[in-house]
């Protein structure tokens, strides 16, 4: 089984690449995938970061969600023995 970066990973995806590139295992990187995540993310703000490619408009958002009860079953409800 081969668990190199280069057969696990697709360095072309992901912002730290070139710093992955570097490690022959994944997990060697971990620490310095941190530092770039602790440096990058206060300089970054969702609008920075440039789409995927092939996306020329940002994804739609979340559905929201309703917070409403459902609604109370009858009074006359068989299931309720009392």
């Amino acid at each position: 089984m081969n668990l190199t970066t280069t057969a696990l990973l697709d360095l072309s995806h992901t912002l730290a690449g070139d710093d992955l590139a570097r490690f022959q295992y994944p997990w060697e990187a971990l620490d310095s995938v941190k530092t770039l995540i602790l440096t990058l993310g206060p300089r970054r703000s969702m609008g920075s970061i440039p789409p995927a490619s092939g996306s020329t408009k940002p994804p739609p958002p979340p559905p929201r969600r309703s917070w409403a009860r459902a609604p109370s079953p009858p009074a006359s409800n068989p299931a309720r023995p009392w």
